[in-house]
């Protein structure tokens, strides 16, 4: 059986839509349009088909954020070190996020395809792995404009206990909110262009699909590409007196930066990985554990 993305799925149930009521509760929609996709999605659980077609209904126009690793890669190597007071612009609309390539790479884990919708103030995650499984879960975000301490291990976009069947939740919301704060950064290193399908290259220079669709390819930028290719994993150079002199790596993270009139506005910034040396110790590190 063939894996398809979410993108492909909600295109299928675009064409479904003028058989269902043009009004009334998004769930009930839902409902109705997911039943008459049943015999074409077969292949779908129905409860997490019904999240699909509400995802297919809040969309008033399907645009599909497409990664190369590289870019996923970035994405997954940044942090977030501040919380914003609302959503980043890629997260105030229905999304999709996809691997562009599914079979070689994921966006995390093994999800290759994500993408949401919000209904009833929470955040409603969906994520399809490759080469099969489909996850569904509601998050309500935090949007709180604060710095995350550098030490936190909880999570700092959701609050309450994450069982280990969220932690895929935390995961992903975490992952789309740096995501889309890199998308926004000033001195990112990702860049998103509209990329004909596979399809309909070769039939022009029109940058769109022309079903009304769009598809965005994200990838590194040049100068980020080259950074990347220059980094080294050299061995520790010089010692001395039994301590040997160290590079450490700072990742790139992503810092809420004030401007404007009084310095009231928020932007997002992107600060660039970089390498520090430091002297650490060459002998074997010993670690005494008391027993009370």
């Amino acid at each position: 059986m063939s894996w398809h993305s979410i993108s492909n799925i909600v295109q299928r149930l675009m064409t479904q839509q003028r058989s269902i009521p043009g009004e009334g509760d998004l769930r009930v929609r839902a409902a109705h349009l997911a039943a008459a996709s049943m015999p074409n999605e077969a292949a779908i659980a129905q409860p997490a088909l019904v999240n699909v077609a509400a995802l297919t209904l809040s969309m008033d126009r399907l645009v599909v954020h497409r990664l190369t690793a590289d870019a996923a890669e970035q994405v997954r190597t940044t942090e977030l070190r501040a919380i914003p007071g609302e959503p980043p612009p890629l997260m105030r609309r229905p999304w999709i996020i996809e691997s562009r390539r599914p079979e070689r790479h994921a966006l995390f884990g093994s999800t290759a395809s994500l993408a949401g919708y919000e209904l009833d103030e929470r955040l409603y995650l969906i994520g399809l792995d490759y080469p099969d499984g489909i996850r569904v879960e509601p998050v309500r975000i935090h949007w709180d404009e604060q710095d995350i301490e550098a030490t936190s291990t909880d999570s700092p976009l959701i609050e309450g206990d994450i069982h280990a069947h969220r932690l895929w939740a935390q995961q992903a919301a975490e992952w789309v909110v740096t995501f889309g704060a890199l998308l926004a950064a000033e001195s990112t290193p990702l860049e998103a262009e509209d990329w004909p399908t596979r399809e309909r290259r070769g039939r022009g220079r029109s940058r769109g699909t022309g079903d009304g669709w769009l598809v965005r390819r994200v990838s590194l930028t040049r100068t980020a590409s080259a950074r990347v290719s220059a980094r080294t994993t050299d061995e520790p150079g010089a010692s001395r007196d039994g301590m040997t002199l160290a590079d450490t790596w700072v990742r790139g993270h992503l810092r809420r930066q004030p401007y404007g009139p009084g310095r009231e506005l928020r932007k997002w910034v992107y600060i660039e990985g970089y390498e520090a040396r430091r002297w650490v110790s060459s002998r074997p590190l010993r670690v005494d554990v008391d027993s009370v």
